[in-house]
């Protein structure tokens, strides 16, 4: 989650920093009075930061409660450990995957990785032979 916020920082400091600043001006309201600020945090991050792509196909369920945890408990934040603690174990998992993480959802892969297509073979020069016996080259 670390590498996450890190990249957040990274590629969307003026969001970050503007819904920041609003969160803690509007410490009473600050889920509807910084909407628009989240919505542009949320964009950047998106677009930009590969791991907040990951986190939200790997962990929704433990997203989705956090963020309502938070909205239940706007005055008092720090109820919301729990919560916190399972999005956090779950992006640590998810952010550990090996192969491609975007095929993921919940720590599963939705495929198998598919191996390698085999080489074509390569045409043989007109009048050599295969290894079969066969003639080689254009027919």
């Amino acid at each position: 989650m670390e590498r996450a916020l890190e990249q957040v920082e990274q590629h969307c400091f003026p969001q970050l920093d503007a819904y920041s600043r609003c969160v803690e001006r509007f410490s009473s309201n600050w889920e509807a009075a910084c909407w628009p600020q989240r919505q542009k945090l949320s964009k950047c991050s998106g677009k930009y930061v590969s791991e907040v792509r990951i986190i939200k196909q790997a962990c929704p369920a433990q997203l989705d409660a956090y963020h309502a945890c938070l909205e239940r408990h706007r005055e008092e934040p720090e109820r919301c450990a729990d919560e916190a603690d399972r999005l956090y174990r779950c992006t640590d998992r998810a952010m550990s995957l090996p192969g491609d993480i975007d095929a993921t959802i919940g720590g599963r892969y939705l495929y198998e990785a598919q191996p390698s297509p085999k080489p074509k073979p390569r045409p043989r020069p007109a009048g050599t032979a295969r290894a079969d016996g066969g003639q080689g080259g254009a027919t």
